[in-house]
């Protein structure tokens, strides 16, 4: 690798950290007024945003298993009932919600209209009451308090204006659809001005909108803790709302609680209906039978026998009772056709079917609260009811097996009984039927009095039902939790530096112009720029010896370095080429303007327009475009060029001559390599010092390369904010590869913020100017042959 390829590289890879910063530094005004609108509309935003509060509850979900129930239930099923996703969703269920909602009438929403922003009222300073029988869901009425009353106007045009009298309003003045009560009239009269918005909203739609808004988590993964939060612009009706819904979750587990024992004392109401009636049945038969046989007392009978015959009467009548608890059990067991609670322990001597039932009754419950919550379609819920039905069915065959087994055993301990009889042969019958009754009354008396207790234990359980939750922490409100002010002008600020910083970066990214010399050195650092020409307002031409102007001393300047790039000062008539890549660079007002710079300091020079395709200089010296020039020297062997030499009336210096392009041939190229223009300049070396040559666009045609050996500077004209830096690969290729002479670049139009027109026009890619020019060549072409 060579030692300028090297330095190539490395200008290339170069990173100016100061050029960079100046590109956003320059543009310093921008970023503080940005930074200025930015930190205004935060302003703006802050001020007019209502505040939004985070409301937070926190509470415990007491265990439901651990109450007043019997000790049975807590050894069998020894396990929490608790489940805190299942209360999550019951807390955001449609039930609950929609009673919070109408408990705190929450389809009704009032805010006050203000200037700059909107604030929702809890509680409002009147209250809107809807007819009876009568919908407003969705509507919404504007309310303005005048000075006697109201000015009411529905948003939604369904109804027409009201101008009512008095503060107390009654529904159907004037056939307004609600009535309006204040909290005080005297209060009211104080608001005259105000403006008001009531929206009436469905139950159903609100509770859905709460059921979005709340946000309930678990205080930690293994706890029984929730939080519950809700996010709202009123501190009171968030924290209202929060409370109501922490009160209605409790009063729902605790109804749940008290549905067993409510279950239990109606089982047990069913039972005594029944008892009373065969007890007075009893009664009756007794008294009877005593009546009839006389009978006042019975005498006591002693001895082995009558032992024998009692133990026997007692296990007959344990049994009978168990029969009779069994037989209630599956009667109302068969009598409910729905998944109700069965009742628990009411002494029924079976392990298994004391399990089953307690089984029945949580899964019943499970079911219950599933269904309030997902709905009876749940497959859940379907689960539960298989299972359900499942146990049912185990339960009527344990009874039954137990029935069974009753009478079996019931049958051995009345044979027992028989035998025992026969032992005491010596009692009378009819004391024998006698204690027949009295066992029968002795049972259901037991089984009256045992039922009772039952029915007292469900009632104190069902009366002093504890709660089904604890209350950590009230609702409590802390913020404002946005908008969070520090936060909005730091971003404010930070939006008002990235978006100038932005913007420039995208234009400097999007922007391929070169835009000033450290660019343009840094592009192509092989090739020397010599000259920067600044763009003033009036681009003129360089006409005064004695201008001061910044655009003449950068043309002074210029034909300094273009001296010391020449090198030989004492070589006359020096060929310098001035051209472009493009049109539009500005190389005929440089070559001008250089020509003239060298005039002034009393040099003869000739300025040539070699621009044979489209020249322009006629239109900088006010001079005819159909004046005979190089083209036609370069063509007719016959002129002298000297004759097409002239000196423009508009500039008053004798040292400045001029050689015009002439008529526009067809083929320019043709004419350049016919030998004339070299002998020309040979010519014109002994009669000038300076030659200046206005040559055509590199990139566009072939021309200034097919003479470009005849210079002894080629000047490269780029435009500030105009040349692309890609085309500038071009010029390193023409020097790279020795196409051009001595190339050094001249940076036109710097300073600009913009591109802007030199005003002339090129009009590339060349063509013939006009039909009747075209059309005097030809003739003049065919008249010589």
């Amino acid at each position: 690798m060579t030692n300028t390829t090297s330095q190539i590289l490395n200008n290339d890879s170069k990173f100016d950290i100061k050029e960079e910063l100046g590109k956003y530094l320059t543009h310093w005004p921008w970023f503080l007024l940005s930074i200025a609108v930015g930190v205004l509309a935060a302003y703006f935003y802050s001020r007019y945003t209502p505040d939004t509060f985070r409301t937070t509850a926190k509470i415990r979900v007491l265990d439901e298993g651990k109450g007043l129930e019997l000790p049975s239930s807590s050894f069998v099923f020894n396990r929490s009932s608790i489940n805190l996703d299942n209360d999550m969703e019951l807390i955001k269920s449609k039930r609950l919600l929609t009673k919070v909602v109408e408990d705190l009438n929450l389809t009704t929403t009032y805010t006050q209209i203000g200037k700059f922003r909107d604030t929702e009222l809890w509680p409002a300073p009147f209250k809107v009451v809807e007819k009876p029988d009568f919908s407003l869901v969705g509507l919404s009425f504007i309310i303005e308090v005048l000075k006697e009353g109201y000015l009411i106007t529905n948003e939604q045009e369904k109804y027409s204006d009201f101008n009512l009298e008095g503060y107390v309003v009654n529904a159907g003045n004037k056939g307004l659809p609600f009535s309006i009560i204040p909290a005080s009239e005297f209060e009211m009269g104080k608001k005259v001005g105000d403006i008001y918005r009531v929206w009436f909203g469905s139950v159903n739609g609100v509770a859905r909108g709460l059921a979005g808004q709340l946000q309930i988590a678990k205080h930690n993964t293994s706890g029984d803790i929730l939080t519950i939060s809700l996010n709202g612009t009123n501190r009171k009706k968030s924290e209202d709302i929060i409370n109501k819904v922490v009160e209605q979750f409790n009063l729902d587990g605790i109804q749940d609680r008290q549905l067993v024992h409510k279950r239990t004392m109606d089982f047990v109401d069913d039972r005594f209906v029944f008892l009373a009636t065969e007890l007075d049945s009893i009664e009756k038969v007794k008294e009877d039978f005593k009546v009839n046989h006389d009978l006042i007392s019975i005498e006591a009978d002693a001895g082995y026998s009558m032992g024998r015959m009692m133990t026997s009467d007692q296990l007959v009548f344990n049994l009978e009772t168990q029969k009779a608890l069994a037989q209630f059990l599956k009667e109302s067991l068969m009598s409910d056709p729905e998944f109700n609670l069965l009742p628990e322990s009411i002494g029924l001597e079976n392990a298994s079917a004391n399990s089953l039932i307690a089984q029945y009754n949580i899964l019943v419950q499970e079911r219950d609260n599933l269904i309030q919550s997902a709905g009876d379609e749940n497959p859940v819920v379907v689960g539960l009811e298989e299972n359900l039905l499942k146990i049912r069915d185990n339960l009527n065959a344990s009874i039954d097996n137990y029935l069974d087994q009753l009478k079996v055993t019931e049958a051995q301990f009345k044979q027992r009984e028989l035998m025992a009889k026969g032992m005491v042969a010596s009692v009378p019958g009819k004391e024998t039927l006698l204690r027949a009754i009295e066992r029968q009354q002795t049972i259901k008396e037991t089984l009256y009095l045992f039922l009772l207790q039952k029915r007292e234990e469900a009632a104190i359980n069902f009366a002093i039902t504890a709660d089904s939750i604890k209350v950590l922490d009230n609702a409590t409100t802390s913020g404002p939790i946005s908008p969070d002010r520090n936060k909005i002008y730091i971003m404010a600020i930070l939006a008002g530096l990235l978006v100038p910083f932005g913007i420039i970066y995208g234009l400097n990214y999007f922007d391929t112009k070169i835009h000033g010399k450290s660019q343009l050195e840094h592009q192509v650092p092989e090739i020397s720029v010599i000259g920067e020409i600044p763009l003033v307002e009036d681009q003129k031409l360089f006409l005064n010896a004695h201008d001061k102007s910044v655009l003449a001393e950068s043309f002074r300047i210029l034909t300094t370095n273009v001296n010391y790039v020449l090198g030989d000062k004492e070589k006359s008539g020096k060929v310098v080429y001035v051209t472009s890549t493009i049109k539009g660079e500005g190389k005929t007002f440089v070559a001008t303007n250089l020509a003239l710079a060298f005039a002034s300091v009393n040099y003869r020079v000739l300025l040539i327009g070699a621009d044979l395709r489209n020249p322009q200089l006629h239109n900088n010296l006010r001079l005819r475009k159909t004046d005979k020039g190089l083209s036609d020297y370069l063509f007719d062997l016959e002129l002298n060029y000297k004759d097409l030499i002239v000196h423009p009336p508009l500039v008053n210096n004798v040292n400045f001559s001029v050689l015009l392009a002439g008529t526009i041939p067809p083929n320019p190229s043709e004419l350049f390599v016919n030998g004339r223009f070299e002998s020309l300049l040979a010519d014109l070396k002994s009669d000038y010092d300076y030659i200046v040559i206005d040559t055509a666009p590199t990139l566009l045609v072939t021309d200034t390369l097919l003479i470009s050996q005849f210079s002894d500077a080629t000047l490269y004209v780029a435009r500030s904010n105009y040349t692309d830096k890609n085309i500038l690969q071009f010029s390193k290729e023409l020097n790279r590869d020795r196409k051009l002479k001595n190339v050094n670049y001249v940076l036109n139009g710097v300073g600009s913020l913009k591109s802007k027109g030199y005003g002339y026009n090129y009009g590339y890619g060349y063509g013939y100017e006009a039909y009747n020019e075209k059309l005097s060549w030809y003739k003049r072409i065919f008249s010589r042959i």
